[in-house]
């Protein structure tokens, strides 16, 4: 669930990075300044996802005898 959860919650970001980066192109293009394009980009980078932490099991004994 939580890896389905993070997952939309990086499209969702993904999306609002895509149009701020859209928008500051345009502005590019058309000679005006794009500082405040330039400045929520900045900020939106501090408010990305972090991957939930998946927890690995890590066996010291491998046999077939000691997973048992």
């Amino acid at each position: 669930m939580l890896i389905k959860d993070h997952k939309a919650a990086m499209e969702a970001w993904e999306a609002k990075r895509g149009g701020i980066k859209e928008k500051n192109r345009q502005l590019s293009k058309a000679g005006k300044p794009a500082r405040e394009q330039e400045d929520a980009l900045r900020d939106l980078e501090h408010d990305k996802p972090e991957p939930p932490r998946v927890p690995r099991l890590i066996y010291g004994d491998a046999t077939p005898e000691a997973l048992k």
